[in-house]
Formats: structure tokens, C-alpha cells, sequence
């Protein structure tokens, strides 16, 4: 048997352990530690072959240390210490005798250790324990709330774990290891699975939906935060600025309508109004008063509340409604004199009788500018001509003369329509393209195609921003005067408006979460996609797997790159210990 690890690549692997992989007989964990492999034996009928067994390099000696029949969750070794999670927390020597069981709970999910004590997390009281390690010692609770997913790293003086009950939402936190505040590096994370860090960067690993999406490898700086959870409500519908603040409408936990602001600076989130008996919708402002659509409720079939136009006055906070009977408004512009929007229209015509409409502040005066217009969606006014997206067209009506005429055409599912100066920018909803066009017509300019689902736009510091709104959307930008674009956020669930107060870009998501991240996205990175199982870190390079083969990437940054055929491996002191169908295998890092 070959064994000589050191010696080991790629394409000559040392041979450790000869048990070939099958349903019946396999290797579930290996952790590796000053040379010696640990690993489990996980046979489908429970026997004497199943347990916990050692294996030492060079000589390839393998010794079954502890029989054992249930599937182990986690393995660890510290000095002449196992430690393991099987249905409660075990302890035993690591050259073999006794073992014996610390802690109980059905549903541990992930230990770690360090000198001095045990960290565990206990599922069904959601507590994370330490846990001296002198005889008789009681578990002491460090962390109570903490719905942790499967890794517990003990790094420096740091705890790292994943918890959904934080304020920030299935976030990725540090803790001191001997109590305090937690701090959140990244949130909106999909069951992250592993961490590890390096040069004030923690690297992890999320898992895959049963679509196989969302799978990835992680970066982010420790000092974060990715994203941050601004307020939850139930049914946010849009962004606007009115030069002062960010103002959205909304309905809250009893479907209550509201608006609210974020301060620019210090993000805190304020209630302006709210017992709004109407689903808020987009807004629009001017100096007196905050104007907004009542978007009404469209169930085709079952009742159809028909929606308008409302106004908040900024001194006296008096709520007015100005339009009712209207088809489901959706999008909102205005200029001086009045205020505009689309209506998307009706099920029962097959929404092929939507509108666009225009309202006098001054007169009160309702004009249909547009009539029989299919789902109108983005709207932009600029001196007197109205812009809209209907269907596969962007079009454009003269107020002063009626006249109709159509800017774009040949798309698909136009929407997002944003108007900067004398430049139009729109999205296609259902080819995935992100383009523009001058007001006056010519030539369109493609800033971005194959993205899945684009929607709202933002335009800031000469980049344009935009939404995916898919199941695992994102928030991407790229530079208006061409350039690639790049993800500011990962796997947030179907991101729909979105806004730029200072540095911070705000978004909502399908489940009424406000979050923000840096407009820069420098604040985190995804290395690789697929649905990779374990993540360890090397001198120069970091490695993970997923589809049966083993991956590096360099932590100086740079594409990841195949290694070698494997499954289940560790890292230590240079060498990399892996399985395959043929055994367990180990080579040079």
C-alpha cells in the first residue's frame, strides 16, 4: 500500500484506506490532524465493520477504534481527544479505550473545541453551550436563540455559526468565544454549511436548493456587513426619494397600509403614516404633499377592489383620496403640474384594456392619455411627453396634442423604465436584456443580456443598477459607458424595488424584507457555484467539492480550478486526504 502523502499529485495519488464506496459500505467524515486520518465507517445493515477508525500515514495502518452503529454528524480531535455527534455529544481517547457520552439532545447539529472547552449547539432548546473540559463540569449557556444549520468553527477568539433568529435573518455571525455581542458578516444566507478564515476574510459555503440553485462558495470581509435587515413588512411595494429621505409604502403584519422613511445617514427607519385602508403603492412627491397610488386587489374570479389616487399632506398629515374606480394602478411619475401612472387593467378583458392616465393638481382634472393599452407597466414624464412600456414596446404620448408613437419595438415584456436627461433606459423582462435609447429615437444600446428576469433600475455615479427578480435574484450594476456587469448581492429571493441612499443600496424581496448592502459591492464575492460540501483553507489556495471532484481557488482571488476526482476530504499540514469509489486517497497540496 502506497502511503507516501508528501510525495503525492494529482495524477499519482498515495493510497491510505482500500474500501471501495457503495450503498452498502462507506466513508461518511474524515478530519485529518498532525499527520493521522479519522474517519467513520458507515455500513447500510449495522455490524462490527461500522465505527470510527484511525489510519496513519506512512505506513497506511488502519485500526477500527470504536464499533459504532448510527450515522455520525459531526467529528473533531483535539490533542488525545475525539469528539463526535451521534444522537448526543461522545468523548474518547484517540488512541482508543472508552467512550463516553457528554450532553445529550436529538438534534446537535455541530461542536468545536479549543483548549480549555466544548462548544455545542443544542436544536431543541436553540442554545449554544461551552463546555469546560474538566471532570464534572456543567454545560454553561453562552448564546440562547440560536438556530444554527450544521458548522460550529472556534477561529482566534471568535465563534463562527449560522443563525436565523438574529434580528438580520438566516445570517452568518461571530461571537466571542466566551460571551458578548454577536456580529453579523453576512445575511439572507441559503443553509450555510462550512466556514473558514483568512487574512480578515471569512470564507463559506452555501447549499443548493432542491433545483440545485443557490449552491456556492463565499467571501466576504469580517467587518461587513454584507446586507442588513432594515425593517419586515407584509407587502412592500416601492422605493422613491424625495430628496430628503427614502419613502416606501407598505401594509404591515395585519395588511394595515403605511409609509415610511429611512434616514439617509443613519438608516433608522420612521412610520410617517399609517391605518391607510388601501394597499399603498408607488409614490411621488412635491413640496407640500406625498401623493400615492392605491393600487387595489385583483383576485381574477373570485373579487376585483378597484384602486387610484391618494395624497398625504406634509404639514398637516392629512390623508385624501383624489381618484377611486380605477383598474389596479401600478406605476407612478409626475412633474409640476400632475401626476401620471398606469393601470394595468382587467382579467376579465385579458388586461388588454389598461390606460395611461394623467391627473391636474391644480384643477383636479382626470385625462386618459392612453386607453386599451396592454398591462402598462414602467412610466417617465419628461417637457410634456409621457413614456410607458406595454408589451414588447416602449411608447410615447405628446400631452399637449395627443399624439401617440411607439420608441421601441420587437421586445417582449419591456419594463423598468428609467429617464436620465435625454437617455432612456429599460429592461426586458422576459428576454433578459438591460438597454437604453435617446428620447428623440436611433439606435438601441445593449448594456446587458442572458440576465435572468431583469426589473427596476437605478442610476447612480455612472453605473446602472438593476434587479433580478427571480427565486434567487440579484442586485447587478455596470458602468453606462460600457463594461461588464457584476453582482452586488447574491440569492436574495425575487429583489424587486430597489433604491441609493449615500453608499448603501436598498432592496425588497418577495418576503417584504428591507436589506441594504454597499452600492460597490465590494463587500462580498462568490468564487464558485454548484453545490460544493466542505470548505477548507490551504497556504495559497482554498478547496472545496462538489460533483464528485475536488476544487482550488487562489485566495489572492482568481477562477477555481479542478484538482482531483474525490469526495469527502480534510486538510492538514499540507496534505489533502480525500475519498473515492476506490478508497481514501491523499496528495500534495
Amino acid at each position: 500500500m502506497i502511503a507516501n502523502c508528501a510525495g503525492a499529485t494529482p495524477t499519482s495519488p498515495a493510497w491510505i484506506v482500500d474500501l471501495p464506496q457503495s450503498f452498502d459500505s462507506y466513508i461518511g467524515t474524515v478530519t485529518a490532524r498532525d499527520g493521522v486520518v479519522y474517519w467513520d465507517r458507515r455500513e447500510s445493515a449495522p455490524g462490527t465493520l461500522s465505527g470510527i477508525y484511525r489510519s496513519t500515514p506512512p505506513t497506511g495502518e488502519t485500526v477500527q477504534l470504536y464499533p459504532f452503529p448510527n450515522r455520525i454528524i459531526d467529528l473533531v480531535v483535539d490533542g488525545d481527544q475525539l469528539y463526535w455527534i451521534d444522537g448526543a455529544l461522545y468523548t474518547a481517547p484517540a488512541a482508543g479505550g472508552t467512550y463516553t457520552w457528554i450532553a445529550r439532545d436529538n438534534y446537535m447539529s455541530a461542536i468545536a473545541v479549543d483548549a480549555d472547552a466544548l462548544y455545542f449547539a443544542g436544536q431543541n432548546d436553540q442554545t449554544l453551550y461551552r463546555l469546560a473540559k474538566t471532570p464534572g463540569a456543567t454545560p454553561l449557556a453562552l448564546y440562547d436563540h440560536v438556530s444554527l444549520w450544521q458548522r460550529l468553527r472556534r477561529i482566534g477568539d471568535q465563534l463562527y455559526f449560522s443563525n436565523s433568529n438574529v434580528p438580520e435573518a438566516n445570517a452568518i455571525v461571530h461571537a466571542p468565544a466566551g460571551g458578548g455581542p454577536m456580529t453579523v458578516v453576512a445575511n439572507l444566507q441559503r443553509a450555510p454549511l462550512d466556514y473558514a478564515v483568512r487574512d480578515n476574510q471569512l470564507y463559506w459555503i452555501t447549499q443548493a436548493d432542491s433545483d440545485g440553485v443557490g449552491g456556492a462558495v463565499h467571501a466576504a470581509p469580517l467587518d461587513g456587513p454584507l446586507a442588513t435587515l432594515v425593517e419586515v413588512d407584509d407587502g412592500g411595494v416601492s422605493f422613491a426619494h424625495d430628496g430628503a429621505a427614502l419613502v416606501w409604502g407598505a401594509a404591515d403584519q395585519s395588511g394595515v397600509g403605511v409609509i415610511r422613511t429611512i434616514d439617509p445617514t443613519t438608516h433608522d427607519v420612521t412610520t410617517l403614516a399609517t391605518g391607510i385602508d388601501v394597499r399603498v403603492g408607488p409614490l411621488a412627491f412635491d413640496a407640500s404633499d406625498i401623493y400615492f397610488l392605491d393600487m387595489g386587489s385583483d383576485f381574477p374570479g373570485v373579487f376585483e377592489i378597484p384602486g387610484g389616487l391618494m395624497r398625504r399632506s406634509r404639514t398637516t398629515g392629512e390623508t385624501t383620496s383624489l381618484v377611486t374606480g380605477r383598474t389596479f394602478p401600478l406605476a407612478i411619475a409626475s412633474d409640476a403640474d400632475a401626476i401620471y401612472w398606469t393601470e394595468t387593467g382587467t382579467f376579465a378583458q385579458n388586461y388588454t384594456d389598461g390606460a395611461v392616465v394623467r391627473y391636474a393638481k391644480a384643477t383636479g382634472e382626470l385625462t386618459v392619455l392612453a386607453a386599451n393599452q396592454v398591462s402598462p407597466s414602467g412610466i417617465a414624464v419628461d417637457a410634456g411627453r409621457v413614456y410607458w412600456a406595454a408589451g414588447g414596446e416602449l411608447r410615447v404620448v405628446d400631452t399637449a396634442d395627443g399624439g401617440i408613437s411607439v420608441l421601441v419595438s420587437g421586445g417582449q415584456q419591456l419594463e423598468g423604465l428609467l429617464l436620465v436627461g435625454q437617455t432612456l433606459y429599460f429592461t426586458d423582462n422576459a428576454a433578459g436584456v438591460v438597454a437604453s435609447i435617446a428620447t428623440t429615437g436611433g439606435p438601441i444600446t445593449t448594456i446587458a443580456q442572458g440576465e435572468p428576469h431583469p426589473s427596476q433600475l437605478v442610476l447612480d455615479d455612472g453605473y446602472l443598477y438593476w434587479s433580478q427578480r427571480a427565486l434567487n435574484g440579484r442586485i447587478m450594476r455596470a458602468p453606462v459607458t460600457g463594461g461588464p456587469a457584476v453582482a452586488i448581492t447574491e440569492l436574495q429571493k425575487q429583489p424587486w424595488d430597489f433604491a441609493i441612499v449615500g453608499d448603501q443600496l436598498l432592496w425588497q424581496d418577495w418576503d417584504g424584507h428591507v436589506v441594504r448592502a454597499p452600492k460597490s459591492g465590494s463587500a462580498s464575492t462568490i468564487i464558485a457555484s454548484g453545490n460544493p460540501q466542505v470548505l477548507r483553507l490551504g497556504v495559497a489556495f482554498g478547496y472545496y467539492e462538489t460533483g464528485g471532484m475536488i476544487y482550488r481557488f487562489p485566495l489572492a482571488g482568481g477562477p477555481p480550478e479542478p484538482l482531483v476526482a474525490g469526495g469527502i476530504f480534510d486538510l492538514d499540514g499540507g496534505v489533502i486526504y480525500y475519498t473515492t469509489l476506490a478508497g481514501m486517497f491523499c496528495i500534495a497540496e
